[in-house]
């Protein structure tokens, strides 16, 4: 038997077709590769996450920062009032946000091989349940308690410690699978925790030459034919 742990943020459900929109209502003649720029907006977010939790900068600044930065990689320079005004568009649309059904199909098939499943996501403990009540998350994930927000635990992957708070309270000590789409934050933390890390990459973004396995897949459908999932299964 295994557990099978999910981040949530671009992996359980997609941020691309909200940022799309909020690209198209604020610059609507743009002629910027949506995909290729989504990319840039979330690496800048990345960069910036840790001085977000460690207080070094607050969440509106990283909101601001992440869209002058992302949009100054394309020679386009944004104003504060302007960065801010991206940010409400952008969350105001993160309110019609939905799990993938592709998703709910995995969720519904890991529960169907008895996997034990949760999810470890990075970010302030409001942001975090917000989507998650938008997502309706607790319909698929029963267990509150195996499902972590970095916010409230203080400590944000890729520390090893969130993997290990999870392992702690599921309380087994069957082999841990964690499927998440950064790089850095995902796989990199998982595989420091001894989980296996699985690298959700729909996007084909790059990653850092690492000197360990990792598995990874374009769709959250290629679970069901990974040997480490059927072999599981059929042992149920």
């Amino acid at each position: 038997m295994i557990n099978v742990v999910f981040d949530l943020d671009d992996t359980l459900y997609s941020l691309l077709p909200v940022f799309e929109k909020t690209l198209h209502l604020f610059m609507p003649e743009h002629t910027l590769d949506v995909h290729d720029f989504y990319i840039a907006f979330r690496e800048e977010a990345n960069k910036l996450f840790t001085d977000s939790q460690t207080g070094k900068i607050s969440m509106e600044t990283l909101h601001r920062l992440r869209a002058q930065n992302a949009f100054k990689r394309y020679g386009i320079v944004l104003d504060d009032q302007q960065a801010d005004t991206f940010h409400a568009i952008y969350d105001s649309y993160k309110e019609n946000i939905a799990l993938s059904d592709e998703a709910i199909d995995i969720i519904h098939l890991m529960d169907q091989y008895g996997f034990k499943t949760g999810i470890i996501t990075n970010g302030t403990s409001q942001k975090q349940r917000k989507t998650m009540r938008c997502l309706d998350i607790t319909r698929y994930f029963t267990d509150d308690n195996l499902i972590i927000v970095s916010g409230e635990l203080g400590i944000d992957k890729p520390d090893h410690r969130i993997f290990d708070a999870w392992t702690d309270r599921i309380q087994n000590t069957s082999p841990s699978l964690y499927v998440g789409d950064s790089f850095t934050h995902d796989i990199i933390g998982a595989y420091q925790a001894g989980w296996t890390p699985i690298w959700y990459n729909p996007l084909n973004k790059h990653h850092p030459e690492v000197d360990f396995e990792f598995i990874e897949i374009k769709s959250l459908s290629e679970l069901k034919t990974l040997p480490i999932i059927t072999d599981n299964a059929n042992s149920k």
